[in-house]
């Protein structure tokens, strides 16, 4: 029903929210925290909770703010700006702008979960993934004990092909040019970002290539300019893409894009794929297997998606848009006792009316729309 949204991605600017206290995780204040597996699950896992229950705060203040600071020396103008109350002020709106992201996401129809816990080269890592509206972001977080509490120091942002650190950097340096200097290069972000969501996304992309030697740093620049590429050029958009290794993109970024893109434009084989490859990398998320059902919806193999979407069943909560693939697909199949029994989950878990129900099937499906949906036989 919806395409894979990149307009959303450039919006959906994201990262992730972590926190953890020794009193709320059932610690003393004496008793010394331990960098394993089941701690780092168990601080995962309370982010994951606390996003979905709605909270703000605790995967904002899950950031191991004082050694990003340390981090910020790299770059002169970031680390200055914290001299200024705006420095101070976009410091701390960086990690809450992740954590509101993510609980926005979960309040609008979409999910975020706790993906993989893993260790490599003596790091230990957690996987963060945020969807909403056929799109998602992954977040392979670098944890540490800092203060005796276990706090998120560095990590990759696979929608930004960026650092944490370097994403923060860039997100203040940004800021200090859009203040100290109006006229300068850097409100061709802004201005490219509105030419896309405009439609314009062939003026967007000029622009942005105009102006890319000065633009390049950002992180923002690269997922505004990945989105021109989709929506001025769909049918060469990969080829496009694995271009974009020669700029230093991450093949995590690419890969994920891929994915996103095989899957919304109907190629399962690909998908499938590339679902493989990132499996290895982000570990086995349950929703590998949606969009993996929605390219073989839009194949019109809808036997084999509505078992991709059945089995997501107790993997994932009852989302708007596996929702609407199901209906889609009972739909096509003629399938009307499938359908009907469906299409009423739209009251109970969207908080929709009868007569808003009745009113989106006649709209969407409207085949169906003289089932007996009500115990009362309304019809329309």
């Amino acid at each position: 029903m919806k395409k894979y949204n990149f307009i959303y991605l450039i919006l959906f600017l994201v990262i992730g929210l972590l926190n953890f206290s020794c009193k709320k995780g059932g610690k003393s204040d004496t008793e010394k925290i331990t960098l394993d597996s089941l701690n780092i699950t168990e601080f995962a896992q309370k982010i994951e909770q606390n996003v979905i229950k709605g909270d703000t705060v605790f995967y904002a203040k899950a950031f191991d703010k004082k050694g990003l600071k340390l981090k910020l020396q790299e770059n002169s103008i970031a680390f200055s700006s914290l001299d200024a109350n705006f420095g101070q002020f976009y410091f701390d709106n960086y990690f809450n702008r992740i954590s509101d992201a993510a609980v926005d996401a979960v309040a609008n129809g979409g999910d975020f979960k706790f993906v993989r816990y893993y260790k490599k080269d003596k790091e230990h890592h957690i996987v963060m993934r945020t969807y909403q509206d056929y799109t998602i972001s992954f977040f392979d977080w670098i944890v540490g004990i800092v203060d005796n509490e276990i706090k998120i120091t560095e990590g990759f942002i696979y929608n930004q092909s960026s650092t944490l650190s370097n994403d923060l950097i860039y997100y203040l340096h940004y800021h200090v040019m859009e203040i100290t200097n109006p006229d300068g290069v850097t409100p061709n972000l802004v201005k490219a970002n509105g030419l896309l969501i405009a439609g314009k996304e062939r003026e967007a992309l000029k622009l942005l290539q105009k102006n890319k030697s000065q633009l390049k740093q950002y992180p923002t620049y690269w997922q505004i300019y990945i989105g021109a590429l989709y929506e001025s050029d769909n049918k060469n958009f990969i080829n496009n893409l694995d271009a974009l290794k020669n700029e230093g993109i991450d093949d995590r970024t690419i890969s994920l894009h891929k994915l996103l893109y095989y899957s919304s434009n109907g190629n399962s084989l690909a998908t499938k794929q590339i679902i493989e490859k990132m499996i290895d990398l982000t570990g086995d998320d349950p929703v590998y297997l949606f969009l993996y059902g929605k390219s073989l919806s839009i194949e019109e193999d809808f036997k084999n998606a509505l078992i991709c979407y059945q089995n997501l069943e107790n993997a994932m909560p009852l989302l708007w848009d596996i929702w609407c693939e199901k209906l889609g697909c009972y739909y096509q199949l003629g399938d009307k006792e499938a359908f009907k029994k469906c299409a009423i989950l739209g009251v109970s878990n969207f908080g929709m009316n009868e007569s808003e129900l009745l009113d989106f099937i006649q709209l969407h499906f409207p085949a169906m729309k003289k089932i007996n949906f009500f115990t009362k036989n309304e019809q329309i």
